[in-house]
């Protein structure tokens, strides 16, 4: 099981599918991550932005899922990649 970040960002793509501080991520695409490191490996191999990330979470104690579309991070950050 995987525990959440200390917060979920304001107006990022998890706070707008539904997820929270505090809920358990139990499974990405059906799998369980392992840790944080695991959680990152299994979310970057469902495909680049835009991808829809099955996640399985446990929240308020009730198992829930939710379908969250990634986004390139440094966008989030209102940074700009230099690449």
């Amino acid at each position: 099981m995987l525990t959440s970040p200390a917060a979920v960002a304001a107006d990022s793509p998890a706070e707008k599918a539904g997820l929270r501080h505090g809920d358990i991520i139990v499974g990405v695409a059906g799998a369980m991550p392992s840790d944080m490191a695991d959680f990152y490996r299994k979310l970057y191999a469902l495909g680049a932005a835009g991808a829809t990330i099955p996640l399985d979470v446990v929240q308020d104690g009730a198992h829930r899922h939710f379908d969250v579309t990634s986004m390139n991070r440094l966008d989030h950050l209102r940074l700009k990649s230099t690449y």
